[in-house]
Parts: C-alpha cells; structure tokens; sequence
C-alpha cells in the first residue's frame, strides 16, 4: 500500500519543476535584449551616444557605441560634420581613419571603427570666401 501523500509529493515536485522552468524562461523572455547584445559585442551599446561640439563655423555630432576599457577604446559609429556657414569642402577624421565630401550640407561619414583613447575625433569645413578650414573635435577618453 502507498502512503497517502506519496502522490501529493510527486505532484508538488512536478509543480515545483514547473514552476522553476516557467520562471527561468520567465527571466529569459524578460531580460533586456540589449544587454544580451551588448554583450556579445561592445559596440552594441543599449543607446547609441552622440557627442556633440561646435567651433567657430563648424559642428560634430559623434555617435558612439560601447568602450572597451582592456583595450581603452571607444567604439565610433559615425560623424556628421554641419558647416554653418557655406562650405566647400567637408572633412572628418579619427584614429586611423579620413574621408571627404565637396557636400555644401551636413554630411555623416560613417567610421564605424574602434578609437584609442586619447586620441581625437574631427570633423572640419572649408568655407567659401574664407582661407584656412574650420575645425572641431571631440576628445576620446576611455
């Protein structure tokens, strides 16, 4: 003969591993997907960062991802370099990378590399009528 409360036991262990693997998946459904990814990958921030500067003629806006402080870099993303003025020529440079545009309008160089900390990220504008480019940077400090 069983005991009575043999089944009851066996119900609750079933219950309670139920009930375990409904809340683990609970957790896992319930986790931020951007900390997962973020993980995965440093770039992957959970909200890209713009930073953003102005000198004279010229403004940057910086968009940043994650930083790797084994490495002391700082993921970039891109730069969008805006004249204020009207420009001939439209620059942007950082750690190892250049690139150009003869656009008049705000232009986004995508960098999409890894940046040493300190090091600088630029953008500049050649501006009609005026000799000498106009600079702005951003410092990198990770």
């Amino acid at each position: 003969m069983t005991h009575p409360t043999t089944p009851l036991r066996r119900g609750r262990s079933i219950l309670t591993r139920l009930g375990l693997a409904f809340a683990i998946l609970f957790a896992l459904i319930a986790a931020p997907t951007t900390a997962l990814a973020s993980t995965a990958h440093p770039s992957l921030a959970p909200r890209p960062a713009v930073v953003s500067g102005c000198h004279l003629a010229v403004c940057i806006d910086v968009w940043t991802g994650g930083k790797n402080y084994s490495n002391h870099t700082q993921w970039v993303d891109a730069i969008d370099v805006t004249p204020l003025a009207y420009a001939t020529k439209l620059e942007a440079w950082a750690d190892g990378y250049y690139g150009a545009s003869n656009s008049t309008q705000t232009v986004r160089f995508s960098i999409r590399r890894w940046v040493r900390s300190g090091t600088y990220v630029c953008g500049a504008a050649t501006l009609s009528g005026v000799s000498g480019r106009r600079i702005a940077c951003i410092y990198i400090s990770v």
